[in-house]
C-alpha cells in the first residue's frame, strides 16, 4: 500500500504542476493558483473513491497525467523559437503513454496528427513522431506477448470486447453520461442555471463594489462566501455531485459556436479541442465526487474559463471583472471543499489493519471489512485461491491470497458478455478454493438475486456455505466440497 500511496502522490503532484503550466499560458499567476488550489482540494484530496491518489481507476489518473504533460510539451513547441521539434516529440511520446493507460485518449492522438499538417511538419519527422506515440503501446503488447499472449488470445479478447460494449448492463452503466437520458439531462441543465445564478451574483457585487474601499469590499465578499457555504452545506449533493454536471456539454456548445475564431488561435484551439475530444465519456453528465466525471473536471474547468475569457468577452474591462469574479467564486468553492473534506475525514477515520498496510473507512464499513479480513486469514491458507464476487479483487491484494485471473470481476455487464455457461465451464477446469459473495448492488442489481442465478446455483451445488456476515451488506463465504 505504501508503494501505491507514494506513486499516487507523485502522480497527483505531476498533474498539479502540469495543469498550472497550462493555466499560466493563458491566465495570470493568481487565477492559475486559485484554480489549481480548488482542483487540489475538490478533486485530488477528496475523501471519496474518485480521488486522484488511491483512485477508483489508476489507469485514468495516470492517463490524465500523461495527457496533461503531452499538452505542456505541445504548448512549449508553440512557444519555442529554437529546436522546437524536440518538444513535439515529447507531446507525441506522452500521448502514447496516455493511450497505453486508457483508450479514451486515442481521439487526442487524432488531434496531434492534424497538428502535423497545420504546423507544416516534414514527412520524415511526421513518421518519426507517429512512431514515438506507437512505441509505448507496442511495448505494452510486447510485454503481454512475453507473458504468453497469443494471436488467438487477442482475437478472443476482441470478440468478447465487442459483446461487452453492446451489453445492456454497460449501456445502463453509461446511461446519462455517454448516452442521453432525459432525467440526467434535466439535472445538468438545472445545475447550469444554479451555477450561473451563483456566479452572476458575485459578478454583480464585483461591479457594484469596485469603487468601495478595499476593507469594505473584502468584508462584503467574506459575508457572501459564508452565505454560499451555508447554501452548499444545506444542499450537500448539489455541491459535491451536481454543481458541475453540465460542464462537458457547456464546453462543447461554447466551442462549436466559436470554432472558426478559436481555430485562428493555435494554443487555445489545441487545448480546448483536446479537452472536448477526451471528455465525450461524460458528455451529457459530469457526475463529480462519486462519479467518473470527477477525473475530467480539472480539464473542463480550464476549457470553459478559457472559452469565455478569450472568445466571449471582447472588452478588457469585462475580462478584468470576469477574472475577479472567477477568483472569488473559486476561492469560495475551495473553502467549501476544504470544509466538506474535514467533515468527511472525521467520519472516514477508522483503521483497517491488513498485511499490506492500513486503510481507513467509515465505522460500520471498517468493522465489517476488518472482521472479514481477520476471518479469512485465520481460516484459509496463503496457497488458497479465493474469488470475491461480484468484484473487490482489492481484498485478495490486502490479504495476499490468489484470485482467478479470468473472472475476478463479474458485475452485470461481465456476466452478460461471457454468459453463465462459459463462466461455469471455466470454473469447472479452474475451481477456486473459496467464493466470497458480497451482496452489493450494481445498477440496482444484486449478484445471485437479480442476475447470475445459474452461476449462483452452480456455486451452491459445488460449494458449501461456511461463514455468513451480516452488516451493511450480507457476505457469504463458500468452500469447495470434497
Amino acid at each position: 500500500l505504501s508503494t501505491l500511496y507514494i506513486a499516487g502522490c507523485l502522480n497527483a503532484l505531476s498533474i498539479i504542476f502540469a495543469l498550472y503550466y497550462i493555466l499560466r499560458n493563458f491566465f495570470d499567476e493568481k487565477l492559475s493558483l486559485i484554480l489549481n488550489l480548488f482542483v487540489v482540494e475538490f478533486c485530488i484530496f477528496t475523501t471519496s473513491l474518485m480521488n486522484f491518489i488511491t483512485p477508483y481507476s489508476y489507469a485514468i489518473v495516470y492517463g490524465i497525467n500523461f495527457f496533461l504533460i503531452s499538452i505542456c510539451f505541445y504548448l512549449a513547441f508553440l512557444n519555442g523559437k529554437k529546436e522546437k521539434i524536440k518538444y513535439l516529440y515529447g507531446a507525441f511520446l506522452f500521448a502514447g503513454l496516455a493511450i497505453a493507460n486508457k483508450y479514451e485518449f486515442i481521439l487526442y492522438f487524432s488531434l496531434l496528427l492534424c497538428s502535423l499538417y497545420r504546423d507544416k511538419i516534414s514527412f520524415k519527422h511526421s513518421l518519426a513522431l507517429i512512431s514515438t506515440t506507437v512505441l509505448p503501446v507496442g511495448l505494452l503488447f510486447l510485454l503481454l506477448a512475453n507473458q504468453g499472449l497469443t494471436l488467438n488470445d487477442f482475437t478472443t479478447y476482441l470478440y468478447f470486447f465487442s459483446k461487452y460494449i453492446k451489453s445492456p448492463g454497460l449501456n445502463d452503466f453509461y446511461a446519462g453520461s455517454v448516452w442521453f437520458v432525459p432525467g440526467s439531462f434535466s439535472i445538468a441543465i438545472g445545475s447550469f442555471f444554479i451555477q450561473l445564478i451563483l456566479f452572476l451574483i458575485i459578478y454583480f457585487f464585483v461591479v457594484t463594489l469596485q469603487k468601495q474601499k478595499p476593507v469594505f469590499r473584502n468584508i462584503s465578499f467574506v459575508i457572501i462566501g459564508l452565505l454560499y457555504l451555508g447554501i452548499f452545506y444545506y444542499l450537500d449533493n448539489l455541491f459535491s455531485r451536481f454543481l458541475f454536471a453540465h460542464m462537458a456539454l457547456l464546453v462543447f456548445i461554447l466551442y462549436i459556436l466559436k470554432i472558426r475564431k478559436i481555430y485562428t488561435e493555435p494554443k487555445q484551439f489545441f487545448v480546448i479541442t483536446a479537452v472536448v475530444l477526451t471528455s465525450f465519456k461524460v458528455f451529457w453528465f459530469v457526475h463529480t465526487t462519486h462519479g467518473y466525471g470527477h477525473y475530467f473536471l480539472p480539464m473542463l474547468l480550464l476549457a470553459v474559463i478559457l472559452l469565455v475569457h478569450d472568445f466571449y468577452l471582447s472588452e478588457d474591462p469585462k475580462k478584468d471583472i470576469f477574472n475577479q469574479t472567477v477568483k472569488i467564486f473559486f476561492i469560495i468553492l475551495f473553502v467549501t471543499s476544504l470544509f466538506f473534506n474535514f467533515m468527511n475525514v472525521s467520519k472516514v477515520n477508522h483503521k483497517i489493519n491488513t498485511p499490506k498496510g492500513i486503510i481507513y473507512a467509515e465505522e460500520y464499513d471498517a468493522a465489517e471489512f476488518q472482521f472479514l479480513i481477520n476471518w479469512i486469514q485465520a481460516n484459509t491458507s496463503p496457497k488458497d485461491k479465493i474469488l470475491v464476487l461480484p468484484e473487490t479483487a482489492l481484498l485478495n491484494f490486502l490479504i495476499d491470497r490468489k484470485s482467478d485471473n479470468n473472472f475476478n470481476i463479474l458485475k452485470v455487464e461481465g456476466v452478460e458478455t461471457y454468459g453463465e455457461e462459459y463462466i461455469i465451464k471455466h470454473f469447472k477446469v479452474n475451481p477456486p478454493d473459496y467464493f466470497v459473495v458480497i451482496g452489493t448492488k450494481y445498477a440496482d442489481k444484486r449478484f445471485s438475486i437479480d442476475y447470475a442465478k445459474v452461476l449462483s446455483k452452480w456455486i451452491s451445488d459445488n460449494y458449501k456455505p461456511i461463514f455468513k456476515l451480516k452488516g451493511v451488506t450480507v457476505t457469504v463465504i463458500y468452500k469447495k466440497k470434497n
